[in-house]
């Protein structure tokens, strides 16, 4: 969990970073081989909280001390748990495209990604 706490204000959000690295301190995905979007959710919850956890494991016990989890499980709500993978799909763009792990954790994590880089001078609700 970030240690330090520092508050950054758009025209439209305040959002204190300390608040945000603590939903992700801890991130479950599966253990063996990656895919692009396993490394691109992992890397957008990286760049919210550096010192965030990855426990990689099947386990699903294990996944429970997760804070987030991502790409096992079949699950989605949208607040813990990131899974694509179960039947009725967890959601899709405004296009039809069904989203991956890595866009579902875009949707919910994408526009304090992007406040974490500092300010980038646009909306971020534009970008993310």
């Amino acid at each position: 969990m970030a240690t330090n706490s520092k508050t950054t204000t758009t025209a439209a959000t305040t959002t204190t970073t300390t608040a945000i690295a603590a939903i992700a301190a801890l991130a479950a995905t599966h253990n063996g081989v990656f895919h692009a979007d396993d490394a691109c959710a992992g890397a957008i919850l990286r760049g919210i909280n550096p010192q965030v956890r990855f426990l990689r494991t099947r386990n699903p016990e294990e996944w429970e001390q997760a804070d987030v989890i991502f790409d096992v499980g079949a699950w989605f709500d949208g607040a813990r748990w990131f899974d694509h993978h179960q039947r009725e799909r967890a959601g899709a763009r405004a296009n039809g495209v069904m989203y991956s792990s890595a866009g579902l954790i875009w949707a919910r994590f994408g526009e304090d990604y992007l406040r974490s880089l500092g300010d980038l001078g646009v909306d971020l609700r534009e970008l993310a």
